[in-house]
């Protein structure tokens, strides 16, 4: 609809856009609509994004819209469909002095300007009347995004990870294998791996043992796949290879996703080998995470093993406990903290806590894993808490899609920067590119807003903002502003989060008195369920339906609640929802028939098939029925059966069928409901009747149709038949019918919800507990939701407390309570939710904040008092802080050598919950005249407190340099001391450059660093020397480096060099042309690495032909491994452009590499490429014909494309023919483009206008291969288009 209305609107701009005095508008653009249509070969045409026998209809629409009206009037607009509505432009602007106003996208809060609102784009309307004395503004918009920020500190991510016993979110189960505490699991190799030449694969025992476990499992037929292919090589990024002391090799992903995965592969070899698709196909047969499957993985497992070249570490044997991965490579190594939680405790502790000396970890930073040596007790319930840096290379920033356009800031250090000056920004892929790679110190902050719906944040409200500004000027520049922010709508029983109001009101003013400028601001806030606290309270979860079942493996008992399924067997309960089968989350009602258990959920039906021992671990046993399927309704409510048919109602009707449809029901046979508004809660047949119980009474069918049963008043909750009398159940007791007529109540005045019979005896559930008839007391206490019989005895359940616990009971001699640390139930419902009480959810805050400044001689002060209380945030502005201080500067700006900036503050953050000060200062003291010397000290005191001050943090950094026109030196220190620690950390570093003699360089550094405690690190000296000459006939340059380091708990120095050289002469005159060589060549070492390179480039040039030629040559040798590589390089370009109209070219590349290693046989790898491209442009067409030949892929591909422009129009023909692997694909289109005019006259109509134009495509795909018939595919098709 948005696009009609757009694109009526450019018709109707374009069709009114006449210039006239007054009114001026400009629409530019093109709108298209294309269809195409393909026959054939399905494979062919899926190359062309078609399908065989679909049309494919596609439009699309771009528009710039600049226009003025009668010169107070002003239109800007732009509009392109194939990009979200959040990335169209609209601005309508109105400029009659004394008034202005605006339609459209806007910005609120920009970069200075207002108060109480930060940087929101928005989409509305605002107007404003500047008066002489008073300008009054107001506005009423539509947010567009939720604000974000992101904050990256130099060239370093920084990370997290966490490692549990535990998954933290389901206790009950593992942890994942990436965040177990257990770590990864290896096998200490016992060979050297060598990377390039060893293989690393997962093998397959292909034994008759084997065949039998496969055959026993159901899985015999994939015995001829697996044996096909018993070795299966690992990607590169499923393992690592950890040198620590010897190599060991540890796995990314777990054996049991390994072994799954080699199962998965096995049957869709299966499935591709015999063709087999649709109902015929295989699938993996287990429940994913499930029990059974996780027996079947276990014995699997012992039939696998990873294959290192030829030596086996079979997979039971995986060691565990050693290895901990971060998650990310190149993890700088002095970042690392590691916080240990012992089992029994709730804090964690710094490892280096003196009772953790047990406790020692060792970093391995470049493949970003932790080694591990603890205790063996920590394994059985302790965690584990990693922080750390790592290298992060490059200048782009990945900030999530969907950012709504010009709502960033981006400060770099508190420096704003400027959008395509600084930056650029993919506002669809949230990827921000920084122009000048950031420094080690540098900290990048990024504010944005997420677009609200689509791709970005999915939010459950509409968002308004309403404001007011008066701006006085004459009143010490008084400004007032305010603004409320609102989401409309009203929570549904799924939505997760309460509606939010935020209300801002701020008050400025700023002038001078007695010779002091000030600004002086105060601002209040409101914000009613903030957005960090308006998560709604999940509903309790609560259980509806017990049943029992009978499987081969003995009998199941089976509770249907709110989130899925909960069953139990031999002791254990497993939980089982829509991830393993189910057709909707919550569970209504269970009906128990032989071979088979009817699950009605809010989504549908399931049949969970019980004709093999653990069904519900299988997949082929779940079977779902929706809506689409045939069921009459979404939500199956009620199940009951009798009479050799079952019953199932549902939200929108009734139906009846034979157990053995139960699958098909299409066969089902529909009934209707008492009433279009009956919602049923339950059914029963009994004696030839069906009953149907709702929440406005009991309903009894007949040949006439549903009669309604006065006696038994609603809302009914159960159904129950023993001998000649019905039970019902419902919010006033139990009634009893007879023959349809009241018999009596077995209770009264008092909600009951369930009703079983165990020999022969009645039992209910109700609102005070589980009762038996006649009981004196309930045999559990408490509000009791649901009760079945199994396994021989009375089973019982409700509906979660307050504190959400919700515990199951097994009820025989005694009531035997199972908690959920035994069912694993989750007491929350997890997609129903409950308010929360505004009055405790609403945060107040003030916010107030007094610049002042004054000059004294040549002294600039400056003196800051600022306030805010905890509930105060802006408008738009992510976070929130409290924070009281008052801070000064005093700069000295006088002349001479010297300058100095003394700082100092007092501040107090989190003062009505956890008081913490700081007490900061500074000074920066710098001498220049002639050597330079500088100095600065920045001391901070914090503690816990409004005035405690219980640690010290003081910064250093001093240095002293010179330059002359000769040389340079300079001395440096920093660091940083910390009390009450005693805790030091610093770095000194020395420089000198000298230039001995004209074209000589010398560079010599040197760095240390300075810790007390924690990782020492490395000092490094470095030296470089480095040479040029400009020569007559030629030019040179050459650098050594060397680079010597030792990490200071070792007195062993690295070193490091390299070498680098390169000579470049003129243009040579040589028979034949002009001839340009240039020589490089580069040497370097390290303690793992040698290595080496030559290359030679020249140029040869006599017009009109360009020879270009490049040979490359090295060789490298890997210290540790004892593995060599060389490589060869050969480059060929010709280039001719004498004959007229014709340019050609040729292009060859190949290329050699010789990995060798004493224990392997030396492995070649060769790459190959010419392109021959020619270009033939005589007058009046164009023929480009480009031959691409890679021999080593085995592939050649021949293009040839000719253009034919005319006076209306241009055709293109292009034929394109590829050979790769022996199959041969061959392509032919024509495109034909021509003014619409040119049609029509031709047809004898009238013209419509040189901006329509019309193009049409015609195509053809041969396919061959030698296995197969040759395949064809024909597409076609017409693109209409109009220009304005």
């Amino acid at each position: 609809m948005r696009k009609a209305i757009f694109l009526l609107l450019v018709v109707g701009c374009t069709a009114i856009a006449q210039q006239t005095p007054s009114f001026n508008l400009t629409v530019t653009g093109e709108k298209t609509w294309t269809i195409r249509f393909g026959l054939g070969s399905a494979g062919l045409l899926a190359d062309e994004s078609l399908s065989p026998g679909q049309p494919a209809l596609t439009q699309s629409l771009r528009a710039e819209i600049t226009g003025t009206a009668l010169d107070l009037i002003t239109l800007t607009a732009s509009f392109n469909d194939q990009l979200g509505p959040e990335f169209q432009d609209f601005l309508l602007t109105v400029d009659h002095t004394p008034w202005t106003g605006e339609l459209g996208r806007f910005v609120v809060g920009a970069e200075g300007e207002g108060l109480g609102v930060y940087n929101k784009r928005v989409l509305g309307a605002r107007g404003t009347y500047a008066g002489d004395e008073v300008t009054v503004g107001a506005l009423v918009t539509r947010l567009e995004g939720i604000s974000e920020s992101r904050t990256f500190y130099g060239e370093r991510g920084t990370g997290e990870a966490t490692f549990t016993v535990n998954d933290p979110d389901e206790p009950w189960r593992p942890a994942p294998y990436l965040r177990s505490v257990e770590g990864l699991a290896y096998w200490p190799l016992r060979i050297q791996f060598v990377e390039g030449l060893s293989e690393v694969a997962l093998r397959v025992d292909g034994s008759a043992a084997l065949w039998a476990f496969l055959a026993d499992w159901g899985l015999g037929y994939l015995e001829e796949d697996l044996a096909a292919e018993l070795v299966t090589p690992l990607a590169g990024g499923e393992f690592l290879v950890l040198r620590d002391g010897g190599d060991d090799l540890a796995l990314r992903l777990a054996p049991a996703a390994l072994a799954r995965r080699r199962i998965q592969e096995a049957i869709e070899a299966h499935n591709t080998r015999l063709g087999l698709t649709g109902n015929d196909r295989r699938t993996y047969p287990l429940i994913e995470g499930s029990e059974l499957e996780a027996r079947f993985l276990d014995e699997w497992s012992a039939f696998l093993a990873v294959l290192v070249d030829e030596d086996a570490y079979p997979f039971p044997e995986a060691q565990y406990r050693r290895y901990l991965s971060l998650g990310e490579r190149d993890v700088i190594e002095d970042t690392v903290e590691v916080w240990i939680l012992l089992p029994g405790e709730e804090e964690f502790r710094p490892s280096t806590d003196p009772d953790l000396a047990e406790f020692a970890w060792t970093l391995l930073p470049a493949d970003g894993v932790l080694r591990i040596s603890f205790p063996d007790g920590f394994f059985t319930d302790g965690a584990l808490r990693v922080t750390f840096a790592f290298q992060r290379e490059g200048g782009s920033f990945a900030l999530g899609l969907s950012l709504v356009p010009g709502s960033e800031r981006v400060y770099l250090n508190g420096n704003l920067l400027v959008r395509n000056t600084d930056y650029t920004l993919d506002y669809e892929a949230g990827i921000l590119l920084l122009f000048a790679p950031l420094g080690p110190e540098d900290e990048l902050r990024v504010d944005f807003e997420r677009q609200r719906g689509g791709l970005g944040v999915v939010t459950d409200y509409e968002r308004i903002l309403f404001g007011l500004t008066v701006n006085v000027p004459g009143w010490d520049a008084l400004h007032f502003a305010v603004y409320r922010a609102m989401d409309f709508g009203t929570p549904l029983p799924t939505t997760r989060t309460m509606p939010n109001t935020h209300t801002v009101a701020a008050l400025a003013l700023a002038g001078e008195v007695a010779g002091w400028a000030y600004s002086l601001s105060v601002a209040a806030a409101e914000n009613v369920f903030p957005s960090d606290d308006n998560a709604r309270i999940p509903s309790p979860n609560r259980v509806h339906a017990i049943s029992a079942a009978q499987a081969p493996d003995g009998a199941y008992v089976i509770f249907g609640h709110q989130n899925g399924l909960t069953v139990y067997k031999d002791g254990a309960f497993t939980g089982y929802g829509a991830a393993h089968g189910l057709a909707g989350r919550a569970v209504s009602a269970l009906l128990a028939l032989p071979g088979q258990l009817l699950v009605g959920t809010d989504g549908g039906l399931t049949v969970v098939r019980l004709t093999e021992p653990t069904p519900f671990d299988r997949v082929r046993s779940w079977v779902r029925i929706t809506k689409d399927d045939g069921l009459p309704g979404t939500e199956v409510l009620a199940l009951a059966s009798g009479g050799g048919l079952v019953y199932v109602a549902t939200d929108n009707g009734l139906a009846s069928f034979a157990p053995a449809d139960a699958e098909s029901p299409k066969r089902w046979q529909p009934l209707t409901l008492p009433a279009d508004d009956t919602r049923p809660t339950s059914l029963l047949w009994a004696a030839g009747v069906l009953y149907l119980g709702a929440a406005d009474g009991l309903y009894v069918q007949s040949e006439q149709g549903w009669t309604h049963v006065p006696e038994a008043p609603g809302p009914i909750h159960d159904l129950l038949a023993r001998g000649d009398d019905v039970y019902v159940a419902s919010d006033h007791g139990i009634r009893i019918l007879r023959g349809g007529m009241g018999a009596g109540w077995v209770v009264l005045g008092k909600a009951v919800y369930d009703l079983t019979l165990y020999e022969g005896a009645l039992w209910y559930a109700a609102a005070d507990g589980l009762w038996q008839e006649g009981g004196s007391a309930p045999a559990v206490g408490g509000p009791v939701t649901a009760v079945g019989v199994g396994q021989g005895a009375v089973w019982a359940a409700s509906i979660a407390g307050e504190d959400f616990r919700l515990d199951l009971w097994r009820v025989g001699e005694r009531a035997e309570r199972f908690t959920q640390s035994q069912t694993k139930l989750d007491g929350r419902d997890l997609s129903r939710f409950r308010d929360i009480p505004a009055a405790e959810h609403t945060r107040y805050g003030i916010s107030g904040g007094l610049y002042l400044s004054r000059t004294f001689g040549d002294w600039q002060w400056d003196v800051r008092l600022a306030s805010r209380l905890p509930g105060y945030e802006e408008i738009g502005r992510s976070g929130r802080s409290d924070g009281h201080g008052i801070s000064f500067t005093a700069r000295y700006t006088g002349a001479g050598p010297t300058t100095l900036e003394l700082r100092g503050g007092w501040d107090v953050v989190n003062l009505t919950t956890r008081p913490q000060s700081r007490l900061t200062a500074s000074l920066d003291w710098r001498w220049s005249d002639g050597p330079t010397a500088s100095l600065s000290v920045t001391p901070t005191v914090t503690g816990s407190g409004v005035a405690a001050f219980e640690r010290l943090e003081m910064g250093w950094r001093a240095g002293l340099s010179n330059t002359t026109q000769a040389w340079s030196w300079g001395l440096s220190t920093s660091g940083t001391l910390r009390y009450p620690t005693f805790h030091a950390a610093g770095q000194l570093g020395a420089t000198a450059s000298l230039q001995p003699a004209p074209g000589w360089t010398t560079d010599l550094s040197w760095t240390r660093p300075v810790r007390t405690t924690g990782t020492l690190g490395e000092e490094t000296l470095r030296a470089t020397v480095k040479w040029a000459s400009a020569l007559d006939r030629i030019s040179l340059n050459a650098s050594w480096q060397e680079s010597l380091r030792h990490h200071l708990t070792t007195d062993a120095w690295r070193s490091e060099r390299t070498i680098q050289a390169d000579a470049r002469w003129p243009a040579w005159p040589v028979p034949g042309g002009d001839l340009t060589p240039r020589l490089f060549a580069t040497l370097s070492e390290t303690p793992t690495e040698e290595r080496w390179t030559a290359r030679l480039e020249a140029d040869l040039v006599q017009s009109p032909v360009v020879l270009r030629l490049k040979v490359t040559v090295g060789q490298g040798l890997q210290v540790v491994t004892e593995r060599t590589d060389q490589t060869l390089a050969l480059s060929f370009a010709w280039e001719h452009a004498g004959w007229r109209g014709v340019r050609t070219s040729l292009q060859w590349d190949r290329s050699w590499t010789l990995l060798s290693h004493p224990r392997y046989p030396t492995e070649v790898t060769e790459k190959e490429e010419a392109v021959l491209r020619l270009t033939w442009e005589p007058e009046g067409w164009r023929d480009v014909l480009t031959l691409s030949w890679k021999p080593r892929d085995q592939q050649i591909s021949v293009t040839n494309r000719v253009t034919w422009p005319f006076a209306s129009g241009a055709l293109t023909a292009e034929t394109s023919v590829q050979l790769k692997d022996q199959a041969l694909d061959v392509t032919t289109r024509a495109d034909l483009g021509l003014p619409l005019d040119t049609l029509l006259v031709a047809l004898g109509a009238e013209p419509v206008g040189e901006m329509w134009g019309l193009s049409a495509e015609l195509g053809h795909i041969l396919g061959l291969t030698p296995e197969s018939d040759a395949t064809h595919a024909l597409f076609l098709g017409v693109t209409l288009a109009v220009r304005f």
